[in-house]
């Protein structure tokens, strides 16, 4: 073999590689979204059961329902960026949802929806932050 073959041949198998490890990486940031989307959809049935508990006063579904969120965003498809803000958001939501379980124990309607509404400006500030991120 000629170094002319030898140096295409080379390039062709470098190629190769270059185009599987591209393959991989796509693969797995589509993986990563298509959990870090479910994870998403049970942080929102978590939250409709909040809903749920505070509209049928049961504060064990409250409670329950507090401490699941808050073990969701503990999930490492959760942390999308490490970013500061995020992070802000991240630990003001686990504080809310801490405050929740509390007033669910506590029985406390009042409470338990105030802690509610402010999960929901949580959620819905972050999105926009992160909405605002990718672009």
């Amino acid at each position: 073999m000629n170094r002319t073959m030898r140096n295409g041949a080379l390039i062709l198998i470098a190629a190769a590689l270059v185009g599987l490890v591209a393959s991989a990486f796509v693969q797995a940031r589509a993986q990563g979204q298509r959990r870090h989307a479910e994870l998403m959809k049970k942080k929102l049935a978590h939250g409709q059961k909040i809903l749920e508990g505070i509209a049928l006063e049961n504060f064990e579904t409250i409670g329950k329902n507090a401490r699941d969120l808050k073990s969701l965003s503990e999930d490492s498809e959760w942390n999308v960026f490490p970013d500061m803000d995020y992070v802000r958001y991240s630990t003001e939501f686990r504080t809310i949802c801490d405050d929740l379980s509390s007033r669910a124990k506590d029985r406390n309607l009042d409470g338990a929806t105030l802690c509610y509404m402010q999960l929901t400006m949580n959620c819905v500030n972050c999105h926009k932050f992160v909405r605002v991120r990718k672009k």
